[in-house]
């Protein structure tokens, strides 16, 4: 199930410079990573369904701190697939 909410917008689509590529949109924009702690990590892996055998896919793997615990939950039967653009951060998590 997905669902949808309304997000705030952060204004850039009336000021966008057709210049720029979303690349260096983002790369623009300032990151920083959140850390989960083990009770959202349990909510959120509830929520989902989350159980050894599950195969996941994280958008932005940031920390690395709910890509482990996802690790850890699928077992060694699961899958879990991460994919972080900022190569620093990856090189981090890594």
């Amino acid at each position: 199930m997905v669902s949808r909410k309304k997000g705030r917008s952060l204004g850039l689509a009336d000021k966008a410079d057709s210049s720029f590529s979303n690349v260096d949109r983002t790369l623009a924009l300032p990151h920083r990573t959140q850390i989960l702690y083990l009770p959202d990590i349990a909510f959120i892996t509830s929520y989902l369904n989350v159980i050894p055998g599950s195969s996941v896919i994280e958008a932005g793997t940031g920390s690395g701190s709910f890509s482990h615990s996802l690790v850890r939950t699928v077992g060694g039967t699961g899958k879990v697939h991460s994919f972080e653009y900022h190569e620093e951060r990856f090189e981090k998590a890594r």
